[in-house]
């Protein structure tokens, strides 16, 4: 190690971050002068070799490190970790550049504290691998979030998180290009009780829309619990003989679909 190096490293001691010689080769420079010149004084060097060295430039010859493996794939809530990970990342006060901030999370030793919950996490997940396998093209998903408070406690998704084939790793509950679905129902629910209709309250539909674009079962790498085929029929024509999940799910509404003006009022 030359005279220069030495004295680089034994000033980074003061301040790694602040005499950085990669971010900031200028502060770096200074200090290393300073640790020759107080060498000088105590007679560790002399004022030539303090002279000769003060003119050299610091010489790095940084190598990138390999690209680390991304954290997330050991967590045991990967697209929840990648749900945090971005809102971090987009968050300006930890940095003015998107560098910056991805800085600052990586070596700036922060404490990141969230509302996550494992139990949740793993019944969540479960819960989406029960319904939908991982080779489906449309994919399950799960966002557990505690009422009235928008805490998140856990995220799930179908698929396993990765970028191997049939894999993903964008957090799909996040995304607002996915319609909610069923969660309106609880709002047609809510309108329907608001104008008096009891709970008992039921329509017989027998025309059924059966959709062609995605198919439920094994054999399509739908649902494990469900490879009953499907054939779809005309709307507006009854099934001459409806089996109990096919009348489950086509003969019998709850309740009506409100007016517009209901929806409003939930």
């Amino acid at each position: 190690m030359t005279l220069g190096q030495s004295a680089l490293l034994a000033g980074l001691v003061q301040g790694p971050s602040q005499y950085d010689p990669l971010r900031h080769p200028q502060a770096a420079t200074a200090r290393r002068n300073e640790v020759l010149a107080r060498m000088r004084q105590l007679g560790h060097i002399t004022a030539g070799q303090e002279t000769v060295t003060r003119s050299q430039p610091l010489g790095l010859r940084p190598v990138l490190p390999p690209a680390a493996a991304d954290p997330c794939l050991s967590s045991p809530a990967p697209f929840f970790c990648d749900y945090v990970r971005q809102i971090l990342l987009s968050d300006k006060a930890l940095g003015a550049t998107r560098a910056e901030r991805d800085h600052l999370l990586l070596e700036g030793g922060l404490t990141v504290k969230t509302s996550f919950v494992p139990a949740v996490q793993r019944a969540a997940q479960q819960a989406v691998d029960s319904t939908v396998e991982k080779t489906n093209r449309a994919a399950a998903t799960e966002a557990i979030v505690k009422p009235g408070t928008g805490q998140a406690l856990a995220m799930s998704v179908s698929r396993d998180y990765g970028t191997a084939p049939g894999q993903t790793t964008v957090a799909l509950p996040t995304q607002p290009a996915f319609g909610p679905g069923s969660t309106f129902k609880v709002f047609t629910l809510a309108a329907a009780v608001a104008q008096g209709l009891p709970l008992s309250t039921s329509y017989f539909a027998p025309a059924c829309y059966v959709p062609t674009t995605f198919t439920i079962g094994s054999n399509s790498g739908g649902s494990p619990s469900d490879a009953r085929p499907r054939s779809p029929r005309r709307p507006g024509r009854p099934s001459a003989s409806p089996g109990p999940h096919r009348a489950a799910r086509c003969s019998t509404l709850p309740w009506p679909t409100p007016s517009p003006a209901s929806w409003k009022a939930c």
